[in-house]
C-alpha cells in the first residue's frame, strides 16, 4: 500500500510498482483512513510512507497507531521515502511514527542534499536491497535527496549507502539507505524522494537503477530475503 497524503507522488509510486514484471506487485494507493486499523492493515505486506516536501503527510494518530501494532507485533513493514524524515516533528503521531522506521526521525531534524547527487552503495557485507546496482550512481533530475547523520535505531540496522554531491547539508555521515529489523517487522529507509511531489523533478526515479533500487526494497521489506539481483535489469 502508499499512503497518500497531500500533494505526494503516490499514484507514481504505485505505477511504477505496478509496472515491474520480476515481482508482480500488486501496489495500491490508500488514504490514512484506510490502513488506521491492524484488520484494514492484514491485506498488505508493505506500506509505503513519504511527504510531498511541503509537510502536509496528512498521516493520523489512528494510523500511526495502528501501523506500530501492525510491524512490531504483527510483523508487517513500512519503507519510509522522503522527505518523511523531514515531515516528522515531535507530536504524538510523529512520535510513533517513528517507531515504524528504521531511522532516528523524530523529534525534528533531517539533512539533504541539493542538486546532483551521488548515492554510493556500502560494498561490504551484501544485502538484497542493493544486490546487483552499481557501486555508486548518480540522479539525473532529482532536485534533492534526503538522508540522516544519525544512527540506527539498534544494531540490527544496517546502512547500504550514503550521498554525496557540491550541495550536500553537514554533518556527515550521509546515511541515504538503510534496512532492519522491528520487532517482528521489517523497515527500510529511501531518502530518495520517490513520494515527493513532482516539482522536485523526481521523474529519473521511475526507472533504471533507482526503480531497481524501490523494487527490491519492497520485495525485502515483504519477507522476500534473498531477493535480488533482478534479472531484468531495472524493468
Amino acid at each position: 500500500g502508499v499512503a497518500q497524503g497531500g500533494a505526494m507522488s503516490g499514484p507514481e509510486v504505485a505505477a511504477q510498482l505496478n509496472d515491474d514484471t520480476y515481482y508482480d506487485f500488486e501496489a495500491r494507493l490508500v488514504a490514512p483512513a484506510d490502513i488506521d486499523s491492524v484488520d484494514e492493515l492484514a491485506a498488505f505486506d508493505v506500506i509505503i510512507l513519504g511527504d510531498s516536501g511541503s509537510n502536509d503527510d496528512g498521516y493520523t494518530l489512528a494510523m500511526a497507531t495502528a501501523l506500530r501494532e501492525w510491524v512490531v507485533d504483527a510483523g508487517g513493514a513500512v519503507v519510509g521515502a522522503g522527505w518523511i524524515d523531514y515531515s516528522l516533528t515531535d507530536n504524538e503521531i510523529d512520535q510513533t511514527l517513528d517507531d515504524v522506521l528504521v531511522i532516528d526521525a523524530a523529534p525534528y531534524h533531517y539533512n539533504f542534499c541539493g542538486g546532483q547527487t551521488t548515492i554510493t552503495i556500502d560494498t561490504g557485507e551484501p544485502h538484497p536491497i542493493t544486490d546487483g546496482l552499481p557501486n555508486a550512481f548518480t540522479l539525473t533530475t532529482s532536485s534533492n535527496v534526503e538522508y540522516t547523520h544519525l544512527p540506527a535505531d539498534h544494531d540490527d540496522i544496517v546502512v547500504l549507502a550514503s550521498a554525496s554531491g557540491a550541495a550536500c547539508n553537514d554533518p556527515s555521515p550521509r546515511h541515504v539507505i538503510s534496512a532492519g529489523p522491528l520487532g517482528n517487522g521489517r523497515g527500510v529507509y529511501l531518502g530518495l524522494l520517490y513520494m515527493a511531489r513532482t516539482s522536485y523533478n523526481n521523474g529519473d526515479l521511475r526507472s533504471g537503477v533507482p526503480d531497481q533500487l524501490l523494487e527490491q526494497a519492497v520485495a525485502w521489506a515483504a519477507q522476500g530475503g534473498g531477493v535480488g539481483p533482478r534479472a531484468d535489469g531495472g524493468e
